[in-house]
C-alpha cells in the first residue's frame, strides 16, 4: 500500500531538509486505521501503571488498619515515602531514558521499561500483603524505575504516528484511557478491600500491569512492522549545542506544569482520607468512590479538550485558564464548612474540568523542539515532574499531620494553582514573543510554521529505531 502525501504540518520542516535524506525518507502520514489501531495499544500501556500507582491512595485508611503501624503519624510518612521513591529516581531517569530513546528507539526500551513495572508492582504487592514495609518500599522504587520512561516511550511513539494530524486529540484519548485505570481504582480496589480483603485487591492492581505488558508488547511488534507507514523513522536533527538551546517558553512550561501537577498527584494522596475527614465520616469507601469524580469527568471531557485544541489552538491560554480553575476549587474545598457546602461533588467536577485542560502541555513540546530531540525533551518533562513529585509529598505530609483538617494542605494546592496563572501569562507572552503564537495556532496551521532558528544545527544522522527495538 502507499502511504498518503504527507500533511502541511507533519512535513514542512522535513521539506527544508529533503536534499540530505532525499524525497522518499520525508516522514508520510500514516492511514488511519492504523493509527487507531496504535492509539489503543498506547493507552492500554498505560492502565495499569495508572491503577496501580493510585492504588495507594484508594487504600488509605484500610490499608492503615491492616498495617498496623505505630503511630498516625509513621503511617502518613509511610505512604509519602511510597510516592518519594517512586519519584525521585525519576528526577534524572526519563532524561536518560529520553536520550536512549532517542538513540537506539523506543521499542527496547518500552519492553525492558515495562518489564520492571511489573516486577516492582510484584514486589511492592508482596511486601504489603506481608506487612513488609520495607520491601514494600523497595517494590516501589523498582516500579518507578520502569514506570516514567515506559511513559516516554509511549508519548515518543504516539507522537511519530500523530505528530501534524490529531496530537492532541491522541493525547487526549491516551490520557482519558489511562484516568479510566484511576477511575477503576477508586471503585473497584476500595470495594475488594472492603467486601474480600486488602490481598485480593493489591493482587488485583498487580493483574492490570500484566495486562499493561501485553499490550506493550502486541504495540512494540505492530510499530515495528507498520512503522513505514508513519514514515521514515530516521530522525533529521543532530542537536550539537546541546539542550541548553531549547528556547525558554519551553523551561516555563515546566515550571507552570510543576505547580500544577503538584497539586494533582499529591492530593491523590490525602484525598480519601481529607474527604472522610470533613464529609463522609466513618465512610471511608463512599469518600475514596467520590475521588472518582475528577478522574470520570477528565477521562470523558479530555479527547474532547484535544479536539478542540486540535482545531482552535490557544494552548497556553488554556494552561493559565486552568491554574485559575484548580486554584480556585481547591480554595473552596479547604475554606468553605461543610455545613455550608454540603457535597464536595460540584467542585470536584469542576476540578475534573480542569485535569482535562493538563493535557494542553505535551501537544506543546513537539512544537517548541525539534524532532530528533523529541525523547530528550519528554524524558526533560517527566523528569522536572517527578521531581515536583518527590518533593511535594514530603510538605503534604508535614501539612496533614500537623493539621488534620487539610485546611493548609488546601490553601497550598490552592495558592500553586494561583502561582501558575502567573506563569502561564508569562508563557502566553513568550509564545507571542519568540515564537510567532505558535502554541496559539491550530495543529495544521501550527506544524506548517513551526520556526527553524540558528540555534539548532541539523544533519541527516541513522535510523533511530535501527536497533530493531
Amino acid at each position: 500500500m502507499i502511504p498518503p502525501p504527507p500533511t502541511a504540518a507533519s512535513s514542512s520542516l522535513d521539506h527544508q531538509y529533503a536534499h540530505l535524506l532525499g524525497e522518499s525518507d520525508l516522514p508520510r502520514a500514516p492511514p488511519s486505521r492504523m493509527r487507531w489501531l496504535v492509539l489503543s495499544l498506547t493507552c492500554t500501556v498505560l492502565v495499569g501503571c495508572w491503577f496501580a500507582y493510585d492504588q495507594v491512595a484508594a487504600l488509605n485508611i484500610p490499608l492503615e488498619t491492616y498495617l498496623h503501624l505505630a503511630t498516625p503519624a509513621e503511617y502518613q510518612y509511610l505512604i509519602g515515602s511510597f510516592y518519594i521513591v517512586y519519584s525521585l529516581p525519576n528526577i534524572i531517569l526519563p532524561f536518560v531514558g529520553g536520550v536512549l530513546i532517542d538513540k537506539y528507539g523506543p521499542r527496547t526500551i518500552a519492553v525492558l521499561f515495562s518489564l520492571l513495572v511489573v516486577a516492582g508492582q510484584l514486589i511492592f504487592v508482596t511486601g504489603l500483603v506481608d506487612r513488609t514495609p520495607g520491601w514494600a518500599i523497595f517494590g516501589r522504587f523498582v516500579f518507578g524505575l520502569g514506570g516514567e520512561t515506559l511513559s516516554v516511550a509511549q508519548q515518543h511513539i504516539t507522537t511519530k504516528w500523530f505528530r501534524g494530524t490529531e496530537l492532541a486529540l491522541a493525547v487526549g484519548i491516551n490520557l482519558s484511557i489511562a484516568r479510566v485505570g484511576s477511575v477503576i481504582n477508586d471503585i473497584v480496589s476500595p470495594y475488594l478491600a472492603h467486601r474480600y480483603s486488602i490481598p485480593l485487591s493489591l493482587w488485583f492492581g498487580f493483574a492490570t500491569c500484566i495486562i499493561s505488558l501485553a499490550g506493550t508488547l502486541v504495540l512494540v511488534v505492530i510499530d515495528q512492522r507498520y512503522s513505514h507507514l508513519a514514515g521514515s523513522s530516521r530522525e533529521l536533527w543532530q542537536v550539537r549545542r546541546g539542550i541548553r538551546h531549547f528556547p525558554r517558553a519551553f523551561w516555563v512550561i515546566q515550571v507552570v506544569m510543576v505547580l500544577l501537577y503538584g497539586t494533582v498527584v499529591p492530593f491523590n494522596t490525602i484525598h480519601s482520607a481529607f474527604l472522610a475527614a470533613k464529609w463522609y465520616p466513618g465512610d471511608a469507601e463512599r469518600a475514596a468512590q467520590v475521588m472518582g469524580v475528577p478522574d470520570t469527568l477528565s477521562a470523558v471531557l479530555v479527547p474532547f479538550a484535544g479536539s478542540f485544541f486540535d482545531r482552535v489552538g490557544y494552548r497556553a491560554h488554556a494552561i493559565v485558564v486552568c491554574g485559575a480553575m484548580i486554584g480556585m476549587c481547591h480554595f473552596v474545598l479547604g475554606s468553605v464548612p461543610a455545613t455550608v457546602m454540603t457535597s464536595p461533588v460540584p467542585v470536584l467536577m469542576v476540578l475534573g474540568s480542569s485535569y482535562a485542560l493538563l493535557l494542553t502541555f505535551v501537544p506543546c513540546i513537539p512544537l517548541l523542539v525539534p524532532p530528533g530531540f523529541l525523547g530528550t525533551a519528554y524524558g526533560i518533562n517527566n523528569s522536572i515532574a517527578n521531581m515536583a513529585w518527590g518533593l511535594f509529598p514530603v510538605l503534604i505530609a508535614a501539612l496533614a499531620t500537623n493539621d488534620p483538617t487539610y485546611y493548609q494542605t488546601e490553601m497550598f494546592f490552592a495558592l500553586c494553582g494561583f502561582l501558575s496563572i502567573v506563569v502561564g501569562l508569562y508563557v502566553v507572552k513568550l509564545d507571542r514573543r519568540d515564537h510567532d503564537g505558535i502554541l496559539r495556532k491550530p495543529a495544521v496551521a501550527a506544524g506548517a510554521s513551526k520556526p527553524h532558528t540558528d540555534d539548532w544545527d541539523a544533519v541527516p544522522v541513522l535510523d533511530s529505531d535501527s536497533d530493531g527495538g
